[in-house]
């Protein structure tokens, strides 16, 4: 199983790598690429459990009825996702599942700097709200205790006035990204879903709040998205 793990940003690719512990791999002169193996693990067996070969032969089967390893690529998109996921499937073929990641400005008052956000929607800014259909996967693993949020992809950064304002009347937070990201899964039938942590308030502070929070909160994201993982090859 292919899953591929999105990060916009540069400074959110690399707390990626460095929570997710992935090593870069060749990929192309504009996008970076890291990668890492999720193997299965042979369920621990003792001593007195495998007195006899049927035991034994059981425990076997039981290893091979479970998910195959998990192949994690972490691809750094910049603001051109479609361009990059493009190059992406055109090197390794459509993933099985595609996760959008990164930062986000909290429009509603419920979601504070920290928060760990799962989307229930995703819309883009200029356009009738899209509900986008989220994998169940999300539900079913840890994450399914995150806070869910609607989120609305916009071409430049809120910092608060009347575009936070009326914003807030359509979506929970926004980002730059996700709306583009999770329609590229959609279109190419991929399971996805979507993880991003609050940094800022989308308000005056925007600026000072995002550059002070960006790597700690992002990696406490990324450690959320490797527990995710691991209950994905389990």
């Amino acid at each position: 199983m292919t899953v591929l793990l999105i990060c916009p940003m540069k400074k959110e690719y690399h707390c990626a790598r460095e929570a997710l512990s992935a090593a870069e791999i060749p990929f192309s002169e504009t996008y970076r690429l890291s990668e890492k193996n999720f193997a299965v693990k042979k369920p621990a067996v003792k001593n007195q459990a495998v007195k006899n070969q049927a035991v034994k032969n059981q425990a076997e089967r039981t290893l091979k009825n479970k998910k195959g390893d998990l192949t994690l690529h972490i691809l750094n998109c910049g603001f051109s996702p479609e361009d990059a996921i493009f190059q992406y499937t055109g090197s390794f073929g459509t993933p099985d599942f595609m996760i959008d990641s990164g930062s986000c400005g909290a429009l509603s008052d419920d979601f504070e700097p920290g928060d760990i956000l799962t989307a229930w929607a995703v819309m883009t800014k200029g356009a009738d709200p899209v509900e986008v259909s989220l994998s169940p996967e999300c539900e079913e693993s840890g994450a399914g205790n995150l806070k869910k949020a609607a989120l609305i992809e916009v071409s430049e950064p809120v910092s608060g006035g009347q575009e936070r304002s009326r914003l807030a009347l359509l979506a929970d937070a926004c980002t730059m990204e996700s709306y583009r990201i999770c329609t590229a899964a959609q279109e190419m039938k991929t399971r996805f879903c979507s993880f991003r942590v609050v940094t800022d308030r989308a308000d005056g502070n925007m600026q000072k709040d995002f550059r002070k929070n960006l790597r700690p909160f992002c990696l406490s994201l990324y450690k959320t998205v490797g527990e995710f993982l691991n209950d994905l090859s389990h």
